[in-house]
């Protein structure tokens, strides 16, 4: 750290998340995130640790630092023998996936410093990010934010919340509905300490609660499409049919409910030491 001047206690900031697979739309989101983010940052004297290069969170989190002429260290760690820089940086946008002729990739060129460490594959800078981050804290707290991501952001998950470290997930940045994220959600929030009867109760309410949205949405449908047929179809008068609403709804979130707390309720029951261990 002292090579990089970076030798004065700060807070930091430790994104993790989607890289080339990022949804555009997401990433949208995510950048506006990240440029109200920034002054807070600034305000807080605290500095980011990222991967450094040009994709997804880590070319986002660049713009945004350029974008509002942040001054917050913002740190990349990337694998030596997996980057290249890019001798004439232009900035990079939100399709900017290219790299040099070995196929490397490119250093994102927002980022104010970078250490590059050993390593030949995704995911050997994993442990180099934690322990960065605890040695530029030094004990002035650290948060790991996670937006989207894979295989390779499970790893730093696990390895930050090994060192007990704080992590904070963006729900709805990507990949949540899917049952892999669920199985190491689930793993994280016992591991945090939920029990499981709160986790099961959480698991009946969101999908009850989706159960009942699908059911006003079919039910608004039915009417719409019988108003229609009658009217200007049949030449009919129609009747709204509070039935069809009442069993409609109800059904549909008894059933959705149902279904999806016994479909993921597996997750629930498996040790959550074991859940990350898996998943990385």
């Amino acid at each position: 750290m002292a090579e990089l001047h970076l030798t004065e206690p700060r807070p930091v900031l430790i994104l993790v998340g989607g890289a080339a697979n990022l949804d555009a739309m997401v990433g949208v989101a995510l950048l506006a995130l990240f440029e109200g983010l920034a002054p807070r940052l600034d305000t807080l004297d605290a500095a980011v640790i990222d991967g450094g290069t040009s994709f997804g969170v880590m070319a986002l989190m660049g713009q945004a630092h350029r974008r509002t002429a942040a001054r917050f260290p913002l740190l990349g760690i990337a694998p030596r023998g997996l980057v290249a820089i890019d001798p004439n940086p232009t900035g990079v946008g939100l399709d900017h996936l290219t790299g040099d002729s070995d196929g490397k990739v490119l250093l994102e060129p927002n980022h104010t410093h970078f250490m590059l460490v050993p390593g030949e594959r995704w995911g050997d800078e994993s442990p180099w990010i934690n322990n960065a981050a605890e040695l530029l804290a030094k004990g002035r707290g650290t948060l790991m934010l996670v937006a989207s991501g894979g295989d390779i952001t499970r790893l730093d998950v696990m390895h930050r919340l090994r060192a007990g470290g704080r992590v904070l997930v963006l729900a709805g940045s990507g990949g949540t509905a899917s049952l892999e994220e669920r199985r190491l959600e689930h793993g994280i929030l016992r591991t945090l300490g939920a029990g499981r009867r709160a986790l099961l109760t959480s698991l009946a309410v969101e999908f009850t609660a989706s159960g009942i949205l699908a059911g006003v949405l079919a039910s608004l449908f039915a009417e719409v499409t019988g108003w229609l047929l009658a009217e200007h179809l049949f030449g009919l008068d129609f009747r709204f049919n509070p039935r069809l609403w009442l069993m409609g709804i109800l059904g549909s979130g008894l059933f959705i409910g149902l279904a999806g707390t016994l479909a993921t309720y597996p997750l629930l029951i498996r040790p959550p030491l074991k859940t990350l261990r898996a998943a990385a």
